[in-house]
């Protein structure tokens, strides 16, 4: 898959990812953590859901007007909820109707509206995160199918790397809960 110079994109590497996500929590930037988390997690392609309105979601499935019915996981339910309580906060009016990755350019947020954000926003967002987290290869609005098929497609090894990395994140209530630690955690290996 290739950027608009052409030039091949690549997947995110799972250390990319989490600089990514940590960014954009700490910035408020969740339109484009929704795009992000979307990608990742559905393997749709942007043209797929940057469209997607609230109404589209019934029963945890997402409905693509091709007919497509994508079943949502938790982390893409809780970047809806997570846009919800923000449009809400910017007193966007139907906060929760209308497109789910709404555009907040300074015209939508003073007139209060409900316009989608626009492929060359995303686009825009894209290179400025390469930039701004001094990512070295070639990223696109592609690279988040790219990342998907790559971690669907870990080797055991990997995925129980990427395990652990998850498991580390947990709430330490959690992980009290499930009876784990960080040191049990980073002793975990294949038999």
């Amino acid at each position: 898959m290739k950027t608009k110079n052409g030039q091949e994109v690549e997947a995110f590497t799972i250390k990319d990812l989490d600089k990514i996500n940590e960014y954009l929590n700490n910035n408020k930037k969740y339109v484009i953590l929704g795009i992000f988390t979307f990608g990742i997690y559905t393997g749709l392609k942007i043209s797929d859901y940057i469209n997607s309105n609230f109404e589209d979601i019934k029963d945890n499935y997402l409905l693509i007007k091709n007919s497509k019915k994508i079943l949502l996981n938790n982390e893409c339910l809780k970047i809806i909820e997570t846009l919800k309580k923000f449009y809400k906060e910017k007193k966007i009016e139907n906060y929760d109707k209308g497109p789910i990755f709404k555009s907040l350019n300074f015209s939508a947020i003073k007139n209060k509206t409900n316009t989608p954000i626009c492929y060359a926003g995303v686009s825009h967002s894209f290179r400025e995160l390469a930039k701004k987290l001094n990512i070295a290869y070639p990223i696109g609005t592609n690279s988040l199918k790219k990342t998907y098929d790559k971690l669907i497609n870990l080797t055991t090894e990997e995925e129980l790397e990427y395990i652990k990395t998850q498991l580390k994140k947990l709430n330490p209530k959690i992980m009290e809960q499930l009876n784990i630690t960080l040191e049990e955690i980073d002793n975990l290996h294949l038999e």
